[in-house]
């Protein structure tokens, strides 16, 4: 609420992702000083506790979703940890949050042809002792993205304007799918404030702990 509260005070206006695409790619205006707030993984306090904070103060919000852990009604997350959202709270909360991709099921990470811890949207993996072909790798990624965006479109009416890597990862294949499935801007986890030459699979965030 204190950050909610700050921001009121020095003029920032929270925008929604759909705002952000038309002024990256129709050149439409924004308000003065926008701000996307986000949301990572949808946790279940986000319709606790941050919700009714948007709705007090007025503001915009973006979650971005894992396809797999969003049940209909219930809040028990099948991943265990923490909760999750439903597609019921989604609904409730329509008037001040918009949902976005944050994969479906690649919210996991595996190791690298080179050894390396990293999420599985950015690398190709060893399925039965063999590594995925970059073909098979493609095909991979392009099955996640499009089910969660037919499922966000079956269950809100709209589709991604902006995705979500998980850990921040991503390659040049990750781009080329998301741009495949019209999916026209990324956000990173690399520090940064966004401008109309950002990258725009690239798009910096500052991240609030």
């Amino acid at each position: 609420e204190e950050h909610l509260k700050i921001l009121k005070e020095y003029g920032y206006t929270a925008i929604t992702p759909k705002q952000l695409y038309e002024a990256y790619y129709m050149k439409k205006s924004l308000p003065k000083n926008p701000i996307l707030i986000t949301f990572d993984d949808g946790y279940y306090d986000n319709y606790t506790r941050g919700y009714p904070l948007l709705k007090k103060y007025n503001m915009q919000g973006t979650i971005f979703i894992i396809g797999e852990n969003i049940k209909e009604t219930s809040n028990v997350s099948s991943v265990g940890g923490l909760d999750r959202l439903s597609w019921e709270n989604i609904y409730a909360m329509k008037s001040h949050v918009t949902v976005q991709s944050h994969t479906y099921a690649s919210h996991i990470k595996g190791i690298s042809p080179k050894g390396k811890s990293i999420g599985v949207m950015a690398t190709r993996l060893k399925v039965n002792n063999k590594w995925e072909t970059d073909q098979e790798y493609l095909a991979r990624m392009e099955y996640d993205i499009r089910k969660m965006e037919d499922d966000i479109k079956s269950k809100v009416g709209y589709g991604s304007y902006i995705f979500s890597y998980p850990y921040g990862q991503f390659s040049y294949t990750t781009k080329q799918v998301l741009e495949q499935a019209k999916i026209p801007l990324a956000v990173t986890i690399k520090p940064g404030i966004a401008s109309k030459n950002s990258t725009a699979y690239e798009v910096p965030r500052i991240i609030v702990n």
